[in-house]
């Protein structure tokens, strides 16, 4: 290359340089979770694959790769006797068996720490990557406690619990049997301490539609999971709580880290987003 072309192309860098920073673009790196219903994680996604918004406007996704951190995950299962008295313990077993297997077949080093809870969350194991030891915690849960779970209370202890472990991936998943809420916490204290400890919560609830709603348990679960990044999914018969699960495992192996860029000046608004037209979940972590 001669000097003369050497110059032109400094010229032409500093020219472009010049122009990104005279547009105001700047850059946002978001940690993403690509909600995935195929049977199998969403792998090998690039930039070109992503649609992000903005209100009307368009990001541009520059770089997308996938998340490698330490996974953690507290696993909360309402063991309290539903409504119509059908326990459901091999069900549960069978649901919370296969999530497991699919998170670590996944992710062998992903630490699961998984919680019944009945008048309140006892452990059964705590953080551990053993699927032996999980195993055996799961043959220790059983459906067909006492009515009444203090499923938000357990949340809460979640949150604090999880808040101690390496961020920024972490998730709460509580499987609910549509029974009734045993603790009268308000809604809003309970989702200010998921958002306060960084944490994704996934609901995956055996409920019928004639269950009732706008109960504060409700509310947890419809606007927590969605101000975190996580998700809810409602099943009606407890035969399907594996499905759902597996969801959600796939799903938690499909985290990406984006890079983005921004125009706009000010604080960032709510951001939407698809991948291959699945839905993309943006977690509280945004630099």
């Amino acid at each position: 290359m001669t000097r003369r072309a050497a110059a032109i192309l400094v010229l032409l860098a500093a020219a472009a340089a010049a122009a990104h920073a005279g547009s105001g673009a700047a850059e946002k790196l978001a940690l993403v979770t690509v909600f995935t219903d195929r049977g199998k994680p969403a792998a090998g996604l690039a930039p070109a694959d992503f649609t992000v918004t903005e209100d009307k406007a368009t990001l541009g996704v520059i770089e997308a790769v996938p998340a490698k951190d330490p996974l953690s995950v507290v696993l909360l299962v309402d063991t309290a006797l539903p409504a119509d008295g059908a326990a459901a313990t091999p069900e549960m077993r069978k649901a919370l068996t296969s999530f497991v297997a699919a998170l670590l077949d996944g992710e062998p080093g992903a630490q699961i720490a998984l919680y019944r809870v009945a008048n309140a969350g006892l452990p059964a194991t705590d953080f551990t990557s053993s699927r032996a030891g999980l195993e055996a915690g799961i043959n220790t849960i059983a459906s067909g406690t006492p009515p009444g779970s203090a499923m938000l209370e357990a949340v809460m202890f979640g949150a604090r619990k999880i808040a101690e472990r390496p961020a920024p991936r972490r998730a709460i998943v509580a499987v609910g049997m549509g029974t009734a809420e045993g603790t009268a916490l308000l809604p809003k204290r309970v989702s200010d301490e998921v958002l306060a400890s960084g944490a994704t919560l996934w609901v995956v609830s055996v409920q019928g539609a004639a269950d009732a709603s706008l109960t504060n348990r409700d509310t947890v679960w419809t606007r927590g999971t969605e101000a975190s990044g996580g998700l809810r999914q409602n099943v009606v018969q407890a035969t399907r709580l594996e499905a759902s699960l597996l969801n959600v495992a796939n799903s938690l192996l499909s985290q990406y880290y984006l890079k983005m860029t921004r125009t706009r000046d000010g604080a960032m608004k709510p951001l939407k987003g698809t991948a291959q037209g699945s839905q993309v979940l943006f977690t509280r972590w945004v630099r």
